[in-house]
């Protein structure tokens, strides 16, 4: 959906995170609110890549239009 039609989230995008979990000796996750510097990276990358990506490869596009619903919802 251009970003001028109507309906359509003016500067909506999408934003990759990333954050490192472990899991502990009883097998549950554990957040540490810290990124591995090559998965933020990675991560960053994604974020300001995202418009290019979703021309050439239009699932991207198609992931964002649901990122949207998802964020408006019923």
């Amino acid at each position: 959906m251009p970003v001028d039609s109507p309906g359509s989230l003016r500067g909506a995008a999408v934003k990759a995170m990333t954050e490192e979990d472990y899991l502990t000796a009883s097998g549950a996750r554990e957040h540490t609110g810290k990124a591995n510097p090559a998965a933020q990276h990675w991560a960053d990358l994604m974020t300001a890549k995202y418009d290019e990506l979703s021309v050439a490869d239009p699932i991207f596009g198609q992931l964002r239009n649901c990122m949207e619903l998802a964020v408006v919802g019923p």
